[in-house]
């Protein structure tokens, strides 16, 4: 069998691809000599069957393939981590005075299952449904210092830095103890371990909770990483090693020398990242009582 195309001549065993389709020449010297026919084999069909089936064979290669899309899988669920906690309290409805359904430690992430509401957001931890203050959600891309609490609750949050290096102040402890006010300390891990017994009295006479600024004088926002994890842990082991248990998981950068790198290690720490809208201004030695008096409360 032999196809021809106008002004162009075909060789022998040769296939030319043309825009109409595909022509053969058929060479039995060929076909033998490339292994289509073998001695040991039966005796070749004839070259009309050779060249029908290297007609079919071209025609299935060019059969175009049909794919089928599978479908596509569905959408992950948009998920949150615990952060600045070691735990948090899941709860059957979006307010701290609801039952606690279940808990979440640092580091889990929780499915989110709706919006948020009274800043609590609906999420799903294991199996367990519940709300999960969203403060301590790393879906909150702005996340920062906590310098207010809840708008409108007519309150102040105390709080005192301990680590600038002077003799603790017996007369604001003695103040502390007498008005039993909600205070919450931040000690340095080196100050705990040199002032042991004030600050066991500072736990045992007062109702200060006992939080962390950090174990040394040390500027974070200059400290690599590896750094500001250590200050964060070292502080804490020294302050447990003083009290008998774990500090609460609040910290105070020291001269509150902090930035969004800084935060987010502490924050991912397991502690929560805490800053003032008022500075007392009382570790200043020209300060009198009566400035500080009139900074904190005018």
């Amino acid at each position: 069998m032999q196809g021809r195309v106008p002004s162009r001549r075909i060789g022998p065993g040769r296939l030319v691809a043309t825009p109409i389709g595909v022509y053969v020449r058929y060479n039995p010297r060929m076909v033998q000599q490339r292994g289509i026919y073998h001695p040991n084999s039966p005796a070749p069909a004839s070259q009309s069957s050779h060249v029908l089936l290297l007609l079919v064979m071209l025609l299935l290669a060019t059969v175009p393939v049909i794919a089928v899309a599978e479908p596509s899988p569905p959408a992950r669920a948009s998920t949150v981590d615990v952060i600045a906690t070691d735990t948090l309290y899941l709860r059957d409805c979006p307010s701290l005075t609801c039952r606690i359904a279940g808990n979440a430690a640092l580091g889990t992430e929780l499915e989110k299952t709706g919006e948020q509401a009274n800043g609590f957001l609906p999420v799903c931890s294991f199996g367990t449904d519940g709300w999960a203050y969203e403060l301590f959600l790393t879906h909150r891309s702005d996340r920062s210092l906590v310098r207010k609490g809840v708008p409108g609750c007519d309150r102040i949050a105390l709080i005192f830095n301990a680590g600038i290096g002077k003799q603790p102040s017996e007369s604001i402890l003695a103040a502390l103890a007498e008005t039993q006010v909600p205070v919450t300390v931040f000690a340095m891990g080196w100050w705990a371990e040199s002032y042991p017994d004030y600050l066991r009295r500072l736990d045992r006479d007062t109702r200060a909770v006992i939080g962390s600024h950090g174990d040394t004088q040390t500027f974070l926002t200059h400290a690599a990483n590896a750094q500001v994890v250590a200050e964060v842990h070292n502080s804490a082991t020294r302050i447990k090693s003083v009290l008998g248990y774990p500090v609460a998981r609040y910290y105070t950068a020291y001269a509150s020398d902090t930035d969004a790198r800084v935060e987010r290690i502490i924050a991912e720490e397991g502690y929560l990242p805490i800053g003032w809208t008022v500075s007392a201004g009382d570790y200043r030695s020209d300060n009198s009582a009566e400035e500080v008096r009139t900074k904190v409360l005018d």
